[in-house]
């Protein structure tokens, strides 16, 4: 995609905040998401830092936090494509996250979108039997996108196993039997 103008937009904005400005996550995170899809892969790590190290400045760390998913991405991103300092922070923070998120779905959490988080993070730090058991629950509980499934997954290896592909099908079945229920329905 043409990225140029909504990337120079958002690296004015950056270097138009103050240091200690909280938006700096979040619009770092975004130019990394965009700079990584531009083919960018330094400048996306680059981005990715900065968006890490304004986190880590917050002095106090807001409960939603760990339900975005966005420090899994940086997690599996930095694992993937990051030097040595930067795999073992991936590693740091995908367990961070999902030492979070078990202890939120233990306290009666369990959304669908939360249990596919504890599902990516599961994934990132080797436990695919974590990652099976919460995808269940996630699908049990009404959870239906498959290119998030299919995100969690990481690797085509782990996609093209069995027990993978047979959540897969039975998502698809699932979504075509409520297609099917939607089109029975009268409307008033």
């Amino acid at each position: 995609g043409n990225y140029g103008p909504l990337l120079e937009g958002l690296e004015g904005l950056l270097e138009s905040l103050e240091p200690s400005d909280p938006a700096i996550e979040g619009i770092a995170f975004r130019l990394f998401e965009l700079t990584f899809l531009d083919g960018q892969i330094r400048k996306a790590a680059a981005y990715l830092q900065t968006s890490f190290e304004a986190a880590d400045r917050q002095v106090t760390i807001r409960p939603g936090e760990y339900l975005r998913d966005h420090n899994l991405k940086m997690a599996d991103f930095w694992l993937l494509h990051g030097d040595a300092d930067q795999a073992k922070l991936g590693e740091r923070v995908a367990h961070e996250t999902r030492e979070n998120l078990v202890r939120i779905t233990s306290q009666g959490y369990r959304r669908p979108n939360t249990l596919i988080m504890l599902g990516y993070a599961h994934a990132l730090v080797g436990d695919i039997n974590g990652m099976y058991s919460a995808m269940d629950e996630a699908i049990d509980r009404g959870f239906r996108d498959l290119s998030k499934l299919n995100t969690i997954a990481r690797t085509e290896d782990i996609k093209m196993r069995a027990e993978f592909l047979e959540r897969i099908h039975r998502v698809e079945a699932l979504i075509a039997v409520e297609k099917d229920n939607l089109a029975a329905m009268e409307l008033p």
